[in-house]
């Protein structure tokens, strides 16, 4: 057998048909496919019996243990091939996908070959390239540092005999075992070819969209972590500095995706143990934590909780600045949020919208030409123009701090 074609589902009624027929279209005609169900509570499994019907070539396994490590480990330990390649139950190949990947081991001594897609949105309905491998070999761990360049277990396919030395699959990262073989293979020296055809129909849909962002991003930084302190050249190629903002990042990502879900219990200590080792950046923690504190503790714990910190930050005047808003010290918090801005070098709008919305208790009319200097400013910012409207129509209970600062903001902040 030359290669096994492994595709795990779990409630993947409305796609496996589409990525069952993709595998027997296939050009290339030396394979097995084996598909697991891992406890599917759909029609997905008698989709999958009707589809393979007398077709000795394709089987269906199951592994009622839920987890995709799990899955792929259990189809591991059947297949036969030579070579070993995956589909995502909501994916499907280029008729010509195995023939063209095989076609590239046999051009060099290749442990690895990665493809790549064309990506469908069906939110939207459009569809895109997947970005080209434009790196060399030789660049490739240097990025990969920096992010996921892989993204789908769709794209990879692998000699058996170079993969049983990555396995088997952890339930540590099985949220990104796509990134987790990239990883390993340039730990133990494994040769890849990356190569330039989408063979591969990628979708993006509502399911496949609303993955859990919080947990993902925390097992890419312990796998971030891992890789850097096992690959040496990592330590010497990135600065202090680079090396925290490539964390800090992958921490924002993870903690936005957590405020966005309400998780602010759960915020509170959010990465803490890579915050206290150097790899994050404190006035981040402290914002997100922060926040955690804000929205489940009484005021008065919330405040003492930013006190505890001693770094003086515009974040740490921007929060204790809300602090004595909501206590109506408000000649407190005026020079509060004007401290976080003056110590961002005018680059925190937020802090100047709370600025306005605290001397709308003191002078309303200071305070609309604030709002007016932030609407000229900062054009971009809907937060700071609506609060400009209600004030000058006398809503002031209606005024809003922007405690969610913005991706800008961020930025400056995240690079500063």
């Amino acid at each position: 057998m030359k290669v096994s074609v492994i595709i795990p589902f779990y409630n993947e009624e409305k796609y496996i048909k589409k990525a069952i027929s993709s595998v027997k279209n296939q050009s290339f005609k030396n394979f097995e496919c084996i598909l697991v169900d891992n406890g599917s509570e759909d029609n997905s499994t008698r989709l999958a019996e009707e589809s393979i019907k007398n077709d000795n070539r394709f089987k269906i396994i199951y592994e009622p243990e839920k987890g995709i490590d799990k899955a792929l480990n259990r189809a591991l330990d059947e297949a036969k091939g030579e070579f070993l390649t995956f589909l995502d139950a909501d994916d499907w190949f280029h008729e010509d996908r195995l023939r063209l990947m095989v076609n590239e081991f046999d051009k060099g001594e290749y442990d690895i070959v990665i493809c790549k897609s064309w990506i469908i949105d069906e939110r939207n309905g459009k569809g895109k390239e997947f970005p080209p491998y434009w790196f060399s070999e030789k660049e490739f761990p240097f990025l990969l540092f920096r992010e996921n360049l892989i993204r789908s277990m769709s794209y990879i396919m692998t000699k058996r005999d170079s993969l049983v030395k990555i396995l088997p699959f952890p339930e540590e990262y099985n949220l990104l075992l796509d990134y987790y073989i990239a990883v390993q293979s340039v730990l133990k020296g494994l040769k890849i070819k990356f190569l330039n055809k989408n063979l591969v129909f990628k979708r993006y849909h509502s399911e496949n969209m609303a993955h859990d962002r919080f947990s993902s991003d925390l097992q890419d930084i312990k796998l971030t972590h891992h890789f850097f302190y096992n690959y040496p050249s990592l330590k010497s190629y990135f600065s202090e500095k680079e090396r925290e903002i490539v964390f800090t990042r992958k921490y924002i990502r993870g903690a936005n995706y957590g405020r966005r879900k309400g998780m602010f219990e759960e915020l509170k200590d959010y990465m803490g143990n890579f915050v206290a080792r150097g790899f994050i950046k404190k006035e981040f923690f402290l914002y997100f934590s922060a926040l955690g504190y804000l929205y489940t503790e009484s005021l008065k714990d919330y405040g003492n909780y930013i006190e505890s910190f001693a770094i003086k930050h515009p974040f740490f005047y921007f929060l204790k600045g809300i602090c004595k808003f909501e206590e109506k010290e408000y000649e407190k918090s005026l020079e509060l949020f004007g401290k976080a801005y003056s110590k961002a070098l005018e680059n925190f709008p937020e802090a100047l919208n709370s600025y306005a919305i605290t001397l709308a208790n003191m002078d309303k009319k200071r305070s609309l030409e604030v709002f007016d200097f932030i609407k000229k400013t900062f054009p971009f910012y809907r937060d700071a123009i609506n609060n400009h409207e209600n004030l000058s129509k006398n809503k002031k209970d209606s005024l809003n701090h922007t405690i969610f600062l913005m991706k800008e903001t961020m930025n400056y902040f995240l690079y500063l």
